[in-house]
């Protein structure tokens, strides 16, 4: 295997590796104040532009 393919197989893992992370680390906090806290935040904030966008909705 050449060294160029090497590398591209390296920064393959690196990716896959940290989108685990990434998972992982929203699993543990999935039920923290703070995501939760955001979460409200955003939905009131979908709820609004819906409004803005079709006067006639909820």
């Amino acid at each position: 295997m050449s060294t160029s393919a090497m590398h591209v197989a390296k920064t393959g893992l690196t990716a896959q590796q940290y989108k685990m992370q990434v998972i992982a680390n929203n699993l543990a906090n999935v039920n923290t104040t703070v995501l939760s806290a955001i979460e409200q935040i955003l939905n009131l904030y979908s709820i609004k532009l819906l409004k803005q966008l079709v006067p006639d909705s909820r």
